[in-house]
């Protein structure tokens, strides 16, 4: 509220779309995620970062951003830093779940 202080914003951009936790494509993971992880259920969240998928609207209406892989605090707190890790049976669950969803699909 100080008359002296401006405040501008020199780069940005806009938030992507939302995109639905109802219909075939939210359906689809879901599947996919229950076929992998038997005791995890799908939900939607607020994603508080700008990942790259938001260029991806220009050729998708709906942008799910998911990783399913299993990580810990710890792991989660190395990413994009020194010591990023994730378990080779964490990857290969990831694995599953792309075949899942992908097979799913057809």
């Amino acid at each position: 509220r100080d008359a002296s202080v401006r405040v501008s914003v020199e780069e940005g951009s806009d938030p992507t779309p939302l995109s639905p936790a109802d219909g075939p494509a939210f359906d689809a993971i879901a599947a996919a995620v229950g076929a992998t992880y038997s005791d995890a259920t799908a939900t939607p969240y607020l994603m508080m970062q700008a990942s790259d998928s938001r260029h991806f609207h220009a050729i998708s209406p709906h942008v799910y951003r998911f990783a399913p892989l299993e990580m810990s605090a710890e792991q989660r707190a190395s990413i994009h830093g020194v010591g990023e890790r994730v378990e080779a049976s964490s990857l290969e669950k990831g694995r599953d779940f792309h075949v899942a969803l992908i097979r799913g699909l057809s």
